[in-house]
């Protein structure tokens, strides 16, 4: 599929529409940041953005706009607080900072949101743009264009000298407030384009290659604008030709303008290298197309796939993947789904759907899997996949022999009968078909001191961790028991199908307790 074969996507315009303004905009704010140096205030706010991810998934209400709401916020009480407390904007930027992060890692364990979605609010999706989103991003963008438009003559004061803009009766406090106002709302709406570790690709980083070169504040507005808008575009094309993820690649443009105008060279050079650059992302290779009959999200799905008898499947989570949950979809997966009878997908991953509504090819059929990896429920879920492909006979021939595997499998885990086990969350199914008897089960996340006392009081004989996301070895440490890692997901030891994957928990089990 060509690079203008994916520009028919809903998403991907979306995402065009959403860099265009973005790079337009928000380096705007960016030479706000480098002028009146703002830069502890940006770190502060990138923090009260995440903060408002984190409150927005626990309410269940959309963290673009729980961001933007306390950003703004924040922003409004940051001035008079600083100015009242006399202990400046960079120290009070500092403590918000430091508060917003420890509280929404608190909301992140205490509400049981799930670590992708966290992940989801740290490094953002900008194919997962929805209408709404883009309508904020350019409400957002007018208004930054709006104010730089017709109030210049005072910002550039305030930018020269604030005590001398008051002095010739400039309302320098109510337009300093406006500003930090603004650089608060496009930090919140950055963090769901790009992430909010990756905020300085649309706000700061053009403004710093700009002020490398400009000579005027004019200069300065323009040419972050024009470098904004040249990352943006071409960090996506990046993105698409070299299957990168698009927040990576934006920083990567970015980062190579700002070398580029580092250069001692006169605007002219610059210039031309900075369209060598450009136009050596356009001459880059594209993806070729294909034909997969089947779809699965993961390396788990895929392995239901073909237990069902799926004659071929697509994963979209490359192997290697620690974690395959956490996999930020790329336009070079669209491919996969051209041609595609069914897209198999459980409740996590969210994009997945997105993709294949936003398909042209209407008659894909979307199936989502419960992926607990008990025995039952995962041949509840081939049964479920094979009726949805008519291959029935296939896969009742496979759980026939499946059943088989399993029984002398449990048979080899016989003497682990009855172990006293704390499990991580993920792994209770397998170790309660083991047949070890679990004592505790400690949730994904940072462990508590009490989690892990409360586990350790329990006098476990083996702690049984997760692979894919390990979190429970200290309590195996502290308790002086056995400790094993098991895989919810085929991958690791050459695993590729659910026979494999019991084979290798059995067998890690076993390796625990020699």
């Amino acid at each position: 599929m060509s690079w203008f074969e994916t520009l028919t996507f809903p998403f991907m315009q979306h995402a065009l529409i959403a860099v265009f303004f973005a790079g337009i905009a928000f380096p705007l704010v960016g030479v706000f940041i480098v002028s009146l140096n703002l830069v502890p205030l940006r770190f502060a706010m990138m923090h009260v953005a995440l903060l408002g991810g984190a409150v927005g998934l626990f309410l269940n209400v959309d963290p673009m706009f729980m961001g933007l709401l306390l950003c703004a916020f924040t922003a409004v009480a940051l001035g008079p607080l600083s100015e009242r407390t006399k202990i400046g904007l960079g120290t009070v930027s500092g403590y918000f900072m430091t508060l917003t992060l420890a509280l929404s890692f608190i909301i992140f364990y205490k509400g049981n949101i799930h670590v992708i979605q966290a992940f989801s609010i740290l490094w953002g999706n900008i194919f997962a743009m929805t209408v709404w989103d883009l309508t904020i991003v350019i409400l957002v963008s007018l208004s930054i264009l709006g104010l730089i438009f017709f109030f210049f003559k005072e910002i550039q004061a305030i930018l020269y000298d604030r005590e001398l803009a008051l002095a010739v009766g400039i309302p320098e406090k109510k337009l300093y407030y406006v500003i930090v106002f603004m650089l608060g709302l496009t930090i919140a709406v950055s963090m769901r384009m790009i992430g909010a570790l990756l905020v300085d690709a649309f706000v700061l980083l053009p403004a710093m290659a700009a002020n490398l070169v400009s000579r005027s504040l004019k200069q300065s507005f323009v040419l972050s604008s024009l470098f904004g808008l040249i990352s943006g575009m071409s960090g996506l094309y990046a993105s698409f030709v070299f299957d990168l993820p698009a927040s990576s690649c934006i920083i990567l443009v970015a980062a190579c303008i700002i070398a580029i105008c580092m250069i001692k060279r006169t605007l002219l050079a610059r210039v031309a290298a900075l369209l060598i650059v450009t136009c050596a992302l356009l001459m880059a290779g594209t993806v070729s197309a294909a034909e997969p009959v089947a779809v699965a999200s993961t390396s788990l799905t895929g392995a239901i796939a073909k237990a069902a008898g799926a004659r071929e499947v697509r994963i979209l989570t490359p192997a290697g993947i620690a974690h395959p949950p956490e996999y930020e979809l790329k336009p070079s997966d669209l491919p996969k789904l051209e041609g595609a009878q069914v897209v198999l997908y459980a409740g996590y991953e969210r994009m997945v759907s997105k993709l294949v509504e936003t398909g042209r090819n209407k008659q894909i059929l979307v199936v989502q899997l419960n992926t607990e990896t008990s025995p039952e429920n995962l041949i509840s879920q081939v049964r479920k996949v094979a009726a949805a492909l008519k291959t029935e006979v296939q896969a009742a021939a496979w759980e026939k022999e499946f059943q088989g595997k399993l029984a002398a499998l449990r048979a080899s885990l016989a003497p682990l009968s009855a172990k006293r086990a704390a499990v991580h969350w993920h792994a209770q199914p397998f170790a309660r078909w083991a047949g070890l008897s679990v004592v505790q089960v400690v949730r994904p996340g940072e462990l508590t001191p009490k989690v892990i006392a409360d586990a350790i009081a329990q006098k476990p004989d083996v702690v049984v961790d997760i692979l894919h996301s390990p979190v429970a070895k200290t309590i195996a440490d502290n308790a002086q028991c056995k400790y094993g890692q098991v895989i919810n997901f085929p991958g690791a030891g050459n695993t590729v199908t659910l026979d494999d994957l019991f084979e290798y928990n059995t067998k890690e089990l076993l390796k625990a307790f020699r």
